[in-house]
């Protein structure tokens, strides 16, 4: 499910094809978020499932805070045919990435 969603997305070229992506992407993460908690707590010994419950759920927060870290720290283009099919925090918000020059003195 999340493949068909990816290749949905990386591919639209319309804006309905973009919306059906994202909507297969969304049941993919509600089922996965929904079962990975469950399959955990049922394979892991009693006395580290919740060690191994709040890992999971860290893991995702720390997956989260890398992928905003690569994307807006990362990406220094702008105006580019990357940046509007995958437009960044910062460049939505017009914030200035401290990584980047900038060609003009101020």
């Amino acid at each position: 499910m999340k493949l068909t969603s990816s290749v949905l997305q990386a591919t639209a070229f319309s804006y309905e094809q973009l919306v059906i992506g994202r909507f297969v992407g969304g049941i993919g993460v509600g089922v996965l978020s929904a079962t990975a908690p469950m399959y955990i707590s049922e394979i892991s010994p009693p006395n580290v499932r919740g060690a191994f419950l709040a890992l999971e759920g860290s893991s995702i927060v720390i997956g989260i805070v890398i992928m905003y870290l690569i994307v807006s720290l990362g990406s220094c283009r702008q105006n580019s045919l990357l940046d509007l099919r995958y437009p960044s925090h910062h460049e939505r918000l017009e914030f200035p990435n401290p990584l980047c020059r900038s060609s003009s003195p101020l």
